[in-house]
């Protein structure tokens, strides 16, 4: 089930309202991706390996916190993921979102746009906060 509330709460840090550049610098704690992968895709076991390339985790097989880098972009993913949810109210619905293609992001899913770029996850976030407070989509 997916937990509403801060990107924080979503990647399962024990203090929702920590900071999360810090927690990102640190490195997150592996835990996080299995968290986000079920909020995301709870049907999809494999999805994790979307966030983070199964090599890059038997890489780093042991260690218990994720490099800065995956770090960043799983904090881009729950923040987007938060959003979401908050819009929506609903987790499926928010998915449907996440997963549906969307014709102002190049008739692509939300997902990959943040997936696929740095500025991803700001660009579904000011896709979402047109719909919800009355702008164009």
């Amino acid at each position: 089930m997916v937990e509403h509330g801060s990107a924080a709460a979503l990647l399962g840090l024990r203090d929702p309202k920590s900071d999360l550049a810090v927690a990102i610098g640190a490195g997150l704690p592996r835990t996080a991706l299995g968290r986000l992968a079920r909020a995301l895709a709870p049907a999809d076991a494999r999805f994790k390996f979307r966030l983070v390339p199964q090599a890059v985790l038997a890489e780093q097989r042991g260690v218990k916190r994720l490099p800065p880098e995956q770090s960043a972009l799983l904090a881009r993913v729950a923040r987007a993921l938060s959003f979401a949810l908050e819009i929506y109210g609903d987790p499926e619905k928010a998915r449907r979102f996440l997963f549906g293609p969307h014709m102002m992001l190049g008739n692509q899913a939300p997902i990959d746009v943040i997936l696929d770029a740095d500025d991803g996850a700001d660009r579904v976030i000011q896709l979402l906060g047109r719909a919800a407070y009355g702008g164009a989509v």
